[in-house]
């Protein structure tokens, strides 16, 4: 039979075993939750939009002429981003195929 000094013992191990456990999810939970906050800023603003030079335009802060350039310089940024890729294009299916 265990003796009273034992049972205080395993007692004693037993409550700091669930502390540590309870803290390393709490610990988790916290670290998750800075990892999400910190993706919410950096996804929810990733750069300027033709929707944003449009609000701009629409309450007066920008005139018609740097609306009507920055827009041009969007367009074209995003054409040579894209140069060589054909929107419409169909994917390869010998390609598609040889993937399998």
């Amino acid at each position: 039979m265990l003796a009273d000094s034992d049972i205080v013992s395993v007692l004693f191990r037993s409550l700091v075993l669930i502390g540590l456990i309870v803290g390393g999810f709490y610990a988790v939970a916290r670290l998750r939750r800075w990892l999400k906050e910190d993706e919410e800023v950096s996804a929810g603003k990733i750069g300027f939009t033709l929707g944003d030079l449009r609000e701009l335009h629409r309450i007066g802060k920008m005139t018609s002429e740097e609306y009507e350039k920055a827009k041009n310089q969007m367009l074209a940024a995003g054409k040579s981003m894209t140069k060589g890729i054909d929107p419409l294009a169909r994917p390869d299916s010998s390609k598609a195929s040889r993937d399998r």
